[in-house]
């Protein structure tokens, strides 16, 4: 809330027509397009997922992947929403890869015999998928210790292990080839059979439900060490400097951690790349924020530089800055900068970038 309310007092949003500032024509504008980042958008945001997954697939080895179809009985549930919440809260799919991994004994006589072997699972990802009647399936993609058709995991085991559904199918890659043509596919449409669109997109039931996260993907997890080091205690140590015990004051640089209001994925969507982000450097502040301007009309109007993890980078003056200011949507943070000493130089990618005089780049 103190940040906030400094940054409404900031003078750079309170300059007017007849304010001068120092290079006023030499303001540098960060720009980029705020997405929704939902993996089933269609506006250019399942690319980027569609990106990842494709790159996860081309760490499977073709030859001991086996491409596992898991689908639901529409008769054992109420609707797909009952379905797809089935499947999800009891963990069905992860749980099927432990028996897989475990394996059943039963006992024969005075002895134990494996009625089940176990498996040692390489590595699996699984995607979800949707029927036109709004009912889930999953593609799992499964890698085990065995070549060939002859160490397939086999219907009868993966039926008996999945009870939702009375459909499972199994194939294995017969060649390079046919693993290139699938994986091919999805890195194309996001899903594994071309031409069924609706397999990629949401079903309605899911559109209009405030806060609801349906995953596109998932699969083995790396697991990380849970030990503390030094550099945790230091965090620690500097999240309780930001509260003054004695008084209770809030210091300077603490953030609240605002509470994200819970958006259905039909207005996520609809507000997708309509604003962007922007930080416009001064040679006396700093203004990052939201602003509701397309990228579009950004990118049309002026001349610019696109640069990998930076965003598209321009010049424009104080009228330019004037227009965000009108048009923002929120305020992150505003930097003052008139205690330092800046100079002008063409340096740096923007080739007028701001330093300080001991040489060090703004940017």
């Amino acid at each position: 809330m103190r940040n906030q309310a400094q940054a409404v007092k900031a003078p750079i949003l309170v300059k007017d027509d007849e304010t001068l500032w120092r290079h006023e024509k030499a303001v540098s504008f960060q720009v980029g397009s705020k997405s929704c980042g939902v993996a089933w958008c269609k506006k250019g945001c399942d690319k980027a997922w569609i990106k990842r997954q494709s790159v996860k697939l081309g760490m499977f080895n073709w030859q001991k992947t086996r491409h596992v179809i898991l689908t639901v009985d529409p008769f054992a549930y109420k609707n797909g929403r009952d379905a797809y919440e089935d499947i999800k809260n009891h963990r069905r799919i992860p749980e099927l890869i432990r028996k897989l991994k475990r394996g059943k004994k039963r006992k024969v006589g005075n002895s134990w015999v494996w009625e089940r072997k176990p498996l040692t699972v390489l590595n699996w990802i699984v995607h979800l998928e949707w029927h036109r009647n709004g009912f889930p399936h999953w593609h799992l993609l499964i890698a085990i210790d065995g070549i060939g058709w002859r160490t397939r995991i086999g219907g009868d085991v993966l039926r008996s292990l999945w009870t939702p559904g009375k459909f499972v199918y199994e194939t294995y890659f017969k060649d390079s080839k046919h693993w290139r043509n699938l994986v091919g596919d999805f890195g194309k449409t996001g899903y594994f059979v071309s031409d069924k669109d609706h397999q990629g997109s949401l079903p309605s039931w899911a559109m209009d439900l405030p806060g609801y996260i349906i995953p596109r993907s998932s699969g083995k997890r790396v697991h990380t060490s849970g030990r503390r080091d030094d550099f945790d205690d230091y965090c620690d140590k500097a999240m309780e400097e930001k509260i003054d015990l004695a008084t209770g004051e809030i210091l300077s640089g603490f953030k609240f951690k605002v509470s994200k209001v819970k958006l259905t994925y039909r207005e996520k969507f609809k507000g997708c790349k309509k604003s962007i982000w922007a930080k416009i450097t001064t040679a006396s502040e700093v203004i990052e924020g939201i602003f509701k301007i397309p990228f579009r009309d950004i990118y049309d109007r002026h001349k610019g530089t696109y640069i990998p993890k930076l965003g598209y980078v321009f010049h424009g003056t104080f009228q330019d800055v004037k227009e965000f200011l009108t048009r923002k949507e929120k305020i992150i943070k505003v930097i003052p900068n008139a205690t330092n000493t800046w100079s002008y130089e063409r340096v740096g990618f923007l080739k007028c970038a701001y330093c300080l005089r001991s040489g060090g780049n703004y940017d």
